[in-house]
Parts: structure tokens; sequence; C-alpha cells
């Protein structure tokens, strides 16, 4: 292959087809409600970051896979159209394109449903094979991205193959609420979850900023550096290794109708931002400002903010 004359940020994890429906309530156990529209759209947490990361004009590489299947091909079609590099995306011929259904309701608040499929078919092979091409210079990267919706051995490899080479690491700790091996989190450079995962990651319950920051210096007692804390509309903090108090950062008041996109639009806006700036509070509220954009929109694909709506966004402020 040829070299890629670009500077890339490279996306680990799901690359799904998400379908969302909208409904007048959170159905209950055993309860039948109906639906008030249905859309089949691109998804994953990385998927969604990534669009994010293109979108915010960053150059993005997916790594992952899909099934040899159509869901498969009509996503990557769209992920092309977006301006992602899809070529490290692998088809797998054993397993269907990961699936995820999504409900969302008029306030905006969801449950959702994964089939991971083909993305925990990812092996050490595909990481490999990638990171010869960054050996041999192919490839320049900038930072490495990873979610936890690979497996986790995978993603262990990873972060340790992409850090021996002096790779920055940003780890978004979604979507599977657990604790992490301690090993994990001195190889990371940025550490962000929301307030559930980082309860799950921590044992703390995580309802504010206080208990926010209590937790996350949890987390730097463990050998992690630089913290990010979501908090849906109350904004995010950001704990770095050696402070003793966090900053925060208050959410941007806007008229949500779906939070499904918000974590994942936040913090790809905040690498892009961060790689351009070197700027650490302009990244957060920027940040900020694309997590509340994507609240603004049904479902996650289309929620993903280009760079003239966040501006936009600030006017009105």
């Amino acid at each position: 292959m040829k070299k890629l004359p670009k500077k890339y940020i490279v996306v680990l994890g799901a690359i799904n087809l998400d379908i969302v429906t909208k409904v007048p309530r959170i159905p209950k156990e055993n309860e039948t409600v109906i639906s008030e529209g249905l859309k089949f759209i691109p998804g994953g947490k990385a998927t969604n970051a990534a669009v994010t990361m293109s979108r915010l004009e960053g150059n993005a590489i997916l790594l992952g896979k899909i099934g040899d299947d159509s869901f498969g091909k009509e996503v990557k079609k769209l992920l092309n159209g977006d301006g992602i590099n899809t070529d490290f995306i692998d088809i797998d011929s054993f397993s269907p394109t990961g699936t995820v259904i999504v409900s969302v309701n008029h306030k905006g608040k969801n449950t959702i449903i994964v089939n991971e499929n083909a993305n925990i078919r990812i092996t050490k092979d595909h990481i490999s094979d990638f990171l010869r091409k960054v050996d041999r210079n192919l490839i320049k990267v900038d930072l490495f991205y990873t979610t936890l919706e690979p497996l986790l051995e995978i993603i262990e490899f990873a972060i340790t193959e992409f850090n021996k080479r002096n790779i920055p690491i940003f780890c978004d700790a979604a979507p599977q609420a657990r604790p992490l091996p301690e090993n994990f989190y001195r190889h990371i450079d940025f550490l962000s979850s929301n307030e559930y995962e980082m309860s799950a990651m921590t044992g703390i319950n995580v309802t504010d900023v206080e208990t926010a920051e209590y937790a996350a210096k949890q987390l730097v007692k463990k050998g992690a550096n630089n913290i990010i804390v979501t908090l849906g509309k109350l904004g995010a903090i950001y704990l770095k290794k050696n402070s003793t108090k966090s900053t925060y950062f208050p959410g941007n008041k806007v008229k949500a109708i779906d939070e499904t996109a918000a974590g994942d639009a936040f913090r790809g806006a905040f690498v892009v931002e961060y790689l351009k700036t070197r700027d650490l509070h302009k990244s957060m509220e920027f940040a900020n400002r694309a997590g509340a954009f994507a609240t603004t929109k049904l479902g996650t694909y289309n929620a993903m903010p280009t760079r003239k709506e966040l501006d936009f966004l600030e006017i009105l402020k």
C-alpha cells in the first residue's frame, strides 16, 4: 500500500447496524407498546466516535469487523461517505454484522440491546497487521482510541502494542460497566467514562460532581493518568494525575430528545480538539457542546455534529 500522508486517529471497537425505534414510553416487563417510527443507521460506540471525529475535521481510521452481509456493506458505504478510512475493517464470513436495538421515549431516555456478533471476533492478528504498516511508516498515528466493545484480551493487547510505540491512548470505558485489571490504567493517557461506568469501576455510587471526583481519585491511586467523567446534563469533570482537585465543566442547556449518542460525540470531539489545540480546557468545553448537540437529534449517526453546527451552538449560548 502507498504511504498515507495524513496523521490518523485509530479507533478500535464495534461497527453495528442500529435499529432505533421511538416509543411513547419504555415498556415494562411483559408489556407491549406501539412504535412511532423506525430507523436503520450505523452505530457502535467506536463507530459513533469515528463519525464525530471525521465530521469535526479529524482523520479517523476504524479498526473492526463486520459480517459478509447486506447490513455490513451498507454500514461500510455510509462510513466511507463520511470520510472515514475503512481499509482496515475486516469482513467475517462466519458471523453477521453487529446489531443494536434501541428504544427511545419522548424524554430522550433509552434502552439498548446489543448483539455483538462479528465485533467480538476481532483478533490480535488484525491489530498486528495494522501495526506492521505503522512500523513501516506507511501510516502516521496521532492517537489510539479504544472502547471496551471488543474482548478485553484484545483491548489489552492493542493498548500494550500502541503504548510500546509511544502513541497516546484514549480509552472510553464503555459500554460494559465493570472493574478493569489493575495494570490496565497506567498505560492509558486519557480514561473516560460516564457516571454509571465510573461507579462500576470503583464501587463508588457516582451521582454528582463531588462523588465523580472522589471516584476518579481512586483510579489515580491505581495508576490512571488523565480522567474524564461525564455526568449527563450536569456536564463533566476532568482530573489530572497530579492534581488534588478536578475541574468542573457545566453542561450546555438544550432540549434533549435522545441521549444515546451524547457520550460518543463528547469523546470524539474532545480527542479532535485536543489534538488540534493541546488545550484541555478548550477541548472539554468543545466536547460538552458536542455531547449536548447530539441529544437534540434522534439516533446516533445522524446526531453526530459538524464543526459548523457546534460553532453555531456556541453563538447561541
